[in-house]
């Protein structure tokens, strides 16, 4: 699985092949102008409405360069207002959640990840939602809930290692023994999985893979260039793992 990724990311000059092409230690000329131009491009991009939008379009520009102080009072600004998201909603993922609840969840988890990774997380703001997400989220419905609330809490985890730990736990517990969830994307699950550590996840990651290098396509990606991103670190890991 990992050698054809590495096939996959050869050439291809978008922000997820920049990031795997490093982690894979690839090295290709021109990549450091490729990251100056994803700067820029993502800088001028128009974005969706919404808090997953605006939060992903800073995590996007955090991987490339600096965050930007103006999307990150922004993001702020709208994670006050909270808007109801416009459903179904669409993750970077690809996992699509048409639950109002559930959607406004990977909304502002997206947002309070963003925003920890901006080095935010001691705002009151922020701080009270990750503490309140920290309360209630292991004791959420539901794998999608579990998966949106791990990844938002992970960035923040020396402050919340019992909610990560619990989440993590269940999310693993309710996992099948061919490495799937019922009825649940697996990237929006998998990625959430990628953001902690402990044997809980290891075990999980590992189970998953093996479903995972069923949906690996015949270029060597996994249908777009998020999920082939979040496919080349759970392949790392789960090698690491075994």
């Amino acid at each position: 699985m990992i050698e054809r990724l590495k096939q996959w990311t050869l050439g291809r000059q978008s922000r997820p092949a920049l990031l795997m092409r490093a982690m894979l230690g690839i090295t290709e000329a021109g990549d450091g102008e490729l990251t100056r131009q994803l700067a820029a491009s993502l800088s001028a991009a128009p974005v969706g409405p919404g808090l997953a939008a605006q939060a992903w379009r800073l995590i996007e520009l955090m991987d490339v360069g600096p965050a930007p102080r103006d999307r990150v009072e922004g993001l702020l600004t709208l994670l006050h207002s909270f808007p109801a998201p416009n459903l179904p909603l669409v993750m970077p993922t690809g996992a699509v959640i048409a639950d109002p609840v559930s959607a406004a969840l990977a909304g502002e988890a997206l947002a309070l990840r963003a925003l920890t990774k901006a080095r935010r997380h001691r705002d009151r703001a922020v701080r009270d939602r990750l503490d309140a997400l920290a309360r209630r989220g292991p004791d959420m419905e539901g794998v999608t809930r579990r998966a949106s609330a791990l990844h938002g809490l992970a960035a923040d985890a020396v402050h919340h290692p019992l909610a990560v730990a619990r989440l993590t736990a269940e999310i693993a517990r309710a996992q099948h023994a061919d490495g799937k969830w019922t009825d649940i994307d697996p990237f929006h699950v998998g990625q959430a999985l990628l953001s902690v550590e402990g044997a809980d996840a290891e075990r999980a990651l590992r189970r998953g893979a093996r479903a995972l290098a069923k949906e690996q396509r015949e270029d060597g990606g996994f249908g777009s260039e998020e999920r082939s991103w979040i496919a080349c670190r759970w392949a790392l890991r789960a090698a690491a793992i075994l």
